[in-house]
């Protein structure tokens, strides 16, 4: 399985890599949506003051972490 957070190039980038990942074989699955406690899970992992699209796509990360 490859885990494809739901930010920054993810609206143009992902037909390319889902296309790509499928036909190696591999099961592609997509973070969730942009919640409150994604955000805030985001906000927290980040150890250094960034921009907030890059604070929710640490969010995303995680909860591609999170599942199995």
């Amino acid at each position: 399985m490859v885990g494809i957070p739901r930010a920054l190039w993810f609206w143009e980038f992902f037909p390319f890599f889902r296309t790509f990942f499928n036909s190696c074989g591999l099961r592609v699955e997509v973070s969730g949506t942009s919640t409150g406690d994604l955000i805030h899970s985001g906000v927290e992992s980040v150890a250094a003051e960034t921009c907030f699209p890059v604070k929710l796509a640490h969010g995303h990360v995680m909860d591609l972490l999170q599942r199995d």
